[in-house]
Order: structure tokens, then C-alpha cells, then sequence
């Protein structure tokens, strides 16, 4: 659900499964995040692009685990939501607040996130 400056998704609607999203910017760029609950019952989020890889073809949940659809990265779902620490494939940080039962996500910061599927 979009709000004027926020993406919002009802909290209730996380689960252990990834969930991919879309937000399209004003200048046309569709920008691919998810969101999925780590074993600690806490939310992450994260663009579905790489800092190393790029943007073009995102990551994929096997287990309990994400692995990158270019490079064969895997990584614990529990790390996702943190910034990269330069050691190469990594999903690319978006924070995300918890808000009146939703996870808001400032549409601000996906439109900065564009140029990774531009």
C-alpha cells in the first residue's frame, strides 16, 4: 500500500517466507525489495539487489537462507537488514520502521535505491 511518502505492508502479512515487492519511482523505475521475519521473530528488510551484482536478477529463499541469482551467494536470512561490511555479494541495506501494525518503508529511500535496476 502506498501512502504519500511512505510504502506501507501490514506487519501481520510477514512470515518466515520471503515476500518480494515493487515500487515503481516517478521516473519510471520499478525497484524490487522484500521483506521476511528472521528466527528471532524480528522483521528484515532489503533491496532484492546486490551492492556487487547489481539489481537485474535479485535473490531467491532456499531453507532458511537467500541466495543470489547471479553470483550463487547464500546468506542467513537473520543477517538481512544490515549494512553490507564490504565483503562483496550482499543484499543492499533498506531500513524500514514499525508503525500502527505496518512496516513503513520511506519511498525516499527506494527512489535513492533506484539506479541499482535502472
Amino acid at each position: 500500500e502506498l501512502e504519500a511518502e511512505n510504502y506501507l505492508i501490514p506487519a501481520n502479512q510477514i512470515t518466515d517466507q520471503v515476500q518480494k515487492f515493487e515500487y515503481t519511482t516517478p521516473n519510471g523505475v520499478m525497484v524490487r525489495f522484500m521483506a521476511v521475519k528472521g528466527s528471532d521473530g524480528e522483521v528484515r528488510t532489503a533491496f532484492d539487489a546486490c551492492d556487487v551484482c547489481g539489481g537485474a536478477k535479485g535473490y531467491r529463499q532456499e531453507g532458511k537462507d537467500i541466495t543470489c541469482n547471479n553470483c550463487g551467494r547464500s546468506f542467513i536470512i537473520d543477517g538481512l537488514g544490515t549494512q553490507n561490511k564490504g565483503y562483496g555479494c550482499w543484499p543492499s541495506y533498506l531500513s524500514h520502521a514499525e508503525e500502527n501494525g505496518n512496516i513503513v518503508i520511506k519511498t525516499s529511500e527506494l527512489e535513492a535505491g533506484a539506479y541499482r535496476f535502472a
